[in-house]
């Protein structure tokens, strides 16, 4: 069959006919570019916001495990403090001790006795968990070393103590050093560091340590000793004049290095994280019974007076936290001092100084100095 030649004209006169909108084409090519940019641009910020989710999350998990969740400390002081219960003196002449008590800060100013003994008693220390209470009993230069629970029960001699005034628990709790008389090869007579194990009953002389020592601390890491004398004078008995000198000693009897000199201190103890050192202290050559709280870093440097020295300030401890000191202090009783004597109360105040608090009430016929605390 023979096609319409007008039919076919007009057929194909249509079709050339047919509008093509060639700019709408263009622009809806180009919209659908624009659209996947976005849309790839808007997967890519929520890839980047999972990774970020999952990486909070994981340092969330982790943060038990690191220091970003140590607790605050405390913002107000508490635990109970071991105190040297004592009578007042005249200035110059030391103070009378006669009986150890236990204190509760916040509590009702109640007072409990820690030991049982008709002897002088002196510088109750509870050991670091808190379980056992080591104490001095008998005068000077002879002492015996008590320990007993922590209340004060149970009490056991342990050793004869000849020189110096102190004790030091370990870290741990399970031993306890002093110092002792030894004789050397030729006879010659020095003062050295027993280390008594408390469940093995079985003690050790670290003759490395030797020298006069007296107030002494077992630094926190059990690896170090920082002690007030001189440890180039034979025995504590041997020293001319109250010490002078702060040093630090390594247990296997390395690292002897001083840290403070040309000062009268006293009572050295550790901060709990072993980074600084408290003690009391005055300038060598002042008279009087002046004495200030004073701080240093435990490599030697950033040494610091915390009072003010215008009153007696001695006898300064950690809390269990760092985050306290506490001391003994004339301040409170200094207006009605009778007849020139000096009683002392408890204080507390921050590591740097601030917010001195007195924690134990004032008593003109009393002297109280703390030199434990636990939680």
């Amino acid at each position: 069959m023979t096609a319409d030649p007008a039919l076919k004209d007009r057929l194909t006169s249509a079709a050339d006919l047919v509008p093509v909108d060639v700019g709408a084409h263009l622009g809806h090519l180009y919209g659908d570019r624009r659209a996947r940019v976005v849309r790839q641009r808007i997967g890519v910020f929520a890839i980047t916001a999972v990774v970020a989710l999952l990486a909070a999350a994981v340092v969330w998990r982790l943060l038990p495990l690191g220091t970003a969740n140590v607790p605050e400390g405390p913002s107000e002081p508490s635990g109970t403090l071991a105190l040297m219960n004592g009578s007042v003196s005249r200035p110059g002449d030391p103070f009378n001790f006669f009986d150890l008590v236990s204190f509760r800060i916040g509590g009702d100013g109640s007072m409990v006795p820690l030991e049982q003994t008709n002897d002088r008693a002196t510088f109750p220390a509870w050991s670091p968990e808190g379980t056992k209470l080591a104490y001095l009993i008998g005068e000077p230069p002879r002492r015996v070393l008590v320990v007993a629970n922590a209340d004060g029960s149970d009490p056991t001699n342990l050793a004869a103590i000849l020189t110096g005034d102190g004790f030091a628990w370990s870290p741990d709790g399970t031993r306890i050093a002093y110092r002792a008389r030894t004789s050397r090869e030729g006879g010659n007579v020095a003062d050295a560091l027993v280390v008594t194990n408390l469940a093995s009953d079985s003690s050790s002389v670290e003759v490395s340590l030797a020298g006069a020592w007296q107030a002494f601390d077992w630094s926190p890491d059990g690896r170090a000793f920082v002690f007030t004398g001189d440890p180039n004078v034979p025995t504590s008995r041997a020293l001319t004049s109250p010490p002078t000198q702060l040093w630090m000693q390594n247990l296997d009897g390395s690292g002897l290095r001083r840290l403070v000199d040309g000062m009268t201190v006293a009572t050295p103890h550790w901060s709990p994280d072993g980074s600084r050192i408290v003690f009391a202290c005055h300038d060598a050559g002042e008279i009087g019974d002046r004495f200030d709280i004073c701080l240093i870093n435990a490599d030697g440097t950033g040494f610091v007076r915390l009072t003010n020295g215008k009153d007696l300030n001695a006898a300064p401890v950690w809390s269990p936290d760092g985050q306290w000191i506490a001391f003994a202090s004339d301040r409170a009783n200094e207006p009605s001092r009778v007849d020139g004597r000096i009683a002392m109360t408890v204080f507390v105040m921050r590591p740097d100084g601030s917010d001195v608090r007195q924690v134990a009430l004032a008593d003109d016929g009393r002297v109280l100095a703390p030199t434990g605390w636990r939680a």
